[in-house]
């Protein structure tokens, strides 16, 4: 019976979005790919200035246009497939690591449930989060294994699928120095570097790749706002509280009341491990091997591209955390029937706490999953309105729109929270061209004044477009 409700609260949150329409930035890579052949692909494996390097998500995408067209569902079906192996993959990692199927389970329901995976799963543009996940699950999967030299090529994949590749090299040492690793003796250690140096050496070479072509131009120009000591315990605090708060009401308090957040998430973290106590386990390696790996995944995020935040940037730490979830569960299990009536009623209630805490985050994907549908009918109804009120503009014309939204529904503080419309403007013009099927139309936000040639001025009114003379 237990089963049978998940799986309907499971549908009930991952079907219904399969009809979202595209939004923002998915109209810049339709536009973008949907012409391009087979040959001008292999360009795409040349570093260009100031441009991502994500060739294999590129090559993804230009599939899925080929296969799906404009019909969302095909996209979303792809993301949710890769949602779906990471999850299988996290069970399977937890399930190597502890050898305890109910902990694999209990991982891999706490990863499929986290609503940070909204982005990846409906937002088409965020593709390369859903390659990105299973390719470095599976790299580490299959190291754990002994099978050294398909981790290589995993690890080399993952780099051609998004910049989130870098973080094999350090999951990969980690596990090699923590796990693997049989004594702290140097030549045990020794023999650890050398196991990890070819995954050393792809990062380097891969880093000099991206700096010779000047391709590093847009991490910069993001990531150099903020990095001061203060800044960095904001943003570290602000990680921790998305990482762990739930649902969405308390979520909107999160950035006017961080550190009471960060104190309470604390606390709960004190009381698990008061309960688990991780201290007197036999074997201790695993939890602070997935302690560091979630810290690393997070930082990385973190020293990269605060203050920009978002969802997306979760999805990998999140793996981390699962297994984290998954292997105290284990060990609690092993050892509840040495405990005490109250470490047990304790233990009952963190088991409990778990559960809702896992039914918020369905909770959260189910409202962020509806806030995707009314985005993509918002984007396609501003764009099917303007096509109505100009029905056949002249060459070269200009669309002037004032209010463009940029999202479904008011962004929690700091922002991109999702789900977006036009964000930042993004998608707007190429939705036009796309719309139109011609590539001469400009189309820009604010003063129309400034544009030339034959303008048209649109504003939102109400929830409608209305043309303004």
């Amino acid at each position: 019976m237990t089963l049978v409700a998940i799986g309907l609260a499971l549908v009930l949150v991952f079907v219904p979005p399969l009809q979202a329409k595209f939004t923002s930035d998915t109209f810049v890579g339709y536009e973008r790919y949907w012409d391009q052949s087979p040959y001008d692909l292999l360009a795409l494996f040349v570093p260009k200035p100031d441009q991502w390097y994500r060739p294999l998500s590129d090559i993804a995408f230009w599939l899925e246009i080929r296969a799906f067209g404009t019909e969302a569902i095909g996209y979303h079906l792809v993301a949710l497939t890769g949602h779906i192996a990471s999850t299988a993959l996290v069970f399977l990692l937890t399930e190597r690591l502890v050898r305890s199927r109910k902990a694999a389970l209990c991982a891999a329901l706490v990863f499929l449930a986290n609503p940070h995976a909204q982005e990846p799963l409906w937002f088409i543009a965020d593709l390369h989060s859903v390659l990105s996940a299973p390719i470095l699950l599976t790299c580490l999967l299959v190291y754990s294994t002994g099978r050294r030299k398909s981790a290589w090529l995993l690890a080399v994949l993952a780099l051609g699928v998004d910049e989130a590749g870098l973080l094999a090299i350090p999951m990969i040492g980690l596990y090699e120095l923590i796990v693997a690793c049989p004594t702290a003796r140097w030549t045990s250690l020794k023999e650890s570097l050398v196991r990890v140096t070819p995954f050393a050496i792809i990062a380097v070479a891969y880093l000099a790749l991206r700096v010779l072509a000047g391709s590093m131009g847009d991490i910069t120009e993001v990531s150099n706002v903020c990095r001061t000591p203060s800044c960095l315990a904001v943003a570290a605090g602000e990680y921790f509280n998305r990482l762990l708060v739930r649902p969405d009401f308390a979520l909107e308090s999160l950035w006017t009341h961080r550190w009471r957040y960060v104190a309470l998430g604390s606390m709960a973290v004190v009381f698990v491990l008061l309960v688990a106590r991780p201290w007197a386990w036999r074997e201790k390696r695993i939890p602070v091997f997935l302690v560091a790996w979630l810290i690393v995944a997070t930082s990385y995020y973190t020293l990269s591209l605060w203050p920009y935040i978002a969802d997306r940037f979760l999805y990998l730490p999140d793996c981390a955390l699962a297994v984290l979830i998954g292997v105290v569960a284990a060990r609690a299990g092993d050892a509840w029937p040495e405990w005490s009536r109250v470490r047990r009623w304790a233990g009952s209630a963190a088991a409990v706490a778990l559960v809702v805490w896992s039914a918020a985050g369905l909770w959260m994907l189910f409202n962020r999953g509806q806030l995707w549908i009314d985005a993509g009918q918002q984007a396609a109804s501003i764009v099917r309105e303007i096509h109505t009120l100009v029905p056949d503009p002249p060459r070269d014309a200009v669309f002037v729109f004032r209010n463009p939204p940029a999202m479904a529904s008011p962004p929690i503080p700091p922002g991109n929270t999702g789900a977006y419309v036009f964000a930042n403007i993004m998608g707007l013009d190429s939705a036009i061209r796309l719309e139109y099927g011609r590539s001469d139309l400009t189309v820009v936000t604010g003063d129309a004044s400034l544009a030339a040639g034959k303008v048209f001025v649109f504003e939102l009114r109400n929830g409608s477009v209305v043309q303004v003379p």
